[in-house]
Order: structure tokens, then C-alpha cells, then sequence
């Protein structure tokens, strides 16, 4: 229910529901499951809406590291969640921060030759922040 009202850019009321879902999750299963990973991490994309960076760094952190204890560094969704600390970081002014989870995340794509789609995404995102800080951007991988 909180991605899809996260979805519908209904955010006030997505926060809400992952944030019982992230109670839920520790409570129930623990810290170090897929359910209470993918909650943080849509939270976090909630809150960078909404405009709360700080907080949804930190979700997003706790998202990457528990995602990376349960799957490993370079993992699709290890991805996943860099994006999601990108996007907080950026949203936070944290250009440089951003540009090395952006760069991390690219790194899995292409390692991984899966979702060219997110590889795209990623690209982009990473282009963004390059051209935020003045820099060059990043030609375009095979």
C-alpha cells in the first residue's frame, strides 16, 4: 500500500503507512529482510519528496547497509538503494556524497548486465549531479 500511494505522489499518506511497515518489519521479522528493505528504502524516496533530506539519508543508509549484510556489496539490490541514498543526498546538497552513490550504482548495472533500464536511470542521475557540481559529464557505457 505505502509504494502505491508513494506512486500516486500521495506521500503525506505513504509516509505513514511505511513508517508502520517499518515498525512492523523489525518488530516481526527483525532488521536483515527484503520486505523491511524495500519499506526503508520507498520511505526514503517519500521523504526526499517531501523535501525531509537529512531523514531520508539516514533511512537510506540503514536501507543500503542492511540490504548489503543480507545480499552483499554488489548486488542489484544494493542498486537499488544507492539510488534511493543519491536521490536523498542530492536532495540534501550533498553533491559529491551523491555523485560517488550514483557512480557505485552504475558500477553494479554494469557489472550486472541486468535492467538496462535502471543503468539508463543511473546515467542520468549521475550526469545530473556531474552537471550540478560543474563538471563534465559522463559519456555513455556500452
Amino acid at each position: 500500500l505505502g509504494i502505491a500511494l508513494y506512486l500516486q505522489h500521495k506521500f503525506d499518506e505513504a509516509e505513514v503507512v511505511l513508517r508502520q511497515a517499518v515498525a512492523c518489519y523489525r518488530k516481526v521479522v527483525g532488521t536483515e529482510h527484503p520486505s523491511l528493505i524495500e519499506a526503508l528504502r520507498v520511505l526514503s524516496r517519500v521523504l526526499v519528496e517531501k523535501g525531509q533530506a537529512t531523514e531520508a539519508e539516514s533511512v537510506a543508509r540503514e536501507a543500503l547497509l542492511q540490504s548489503k549484510k543480507l545480499f552483499g556489496d554488489r548486488n542489484p539490490a544494493a542498486a537499488v538503494c544507492l539510488n534511493a541514498l543519491g536521490c536523498a543526498l542530492r536532495k540534501g546538497g550533498k553533491l559529491a556524497e551523491a555523485e560517488s552513490a550514483f557512480r557505485e550504482e552504475l558500477s553494479i548495472w554494469q557489472e550486472s548486465g541486468l535492467a538496462p533500464d535502471n543503468k539508463s536511470f543511473a546515467e542520468s542521475l549521475l550526469n545530473a549531479v556531474l552537471r550540478e557540481q560543474g563538471k563534465p559529464a559522463q559519456e555513455k557505457a556500452p
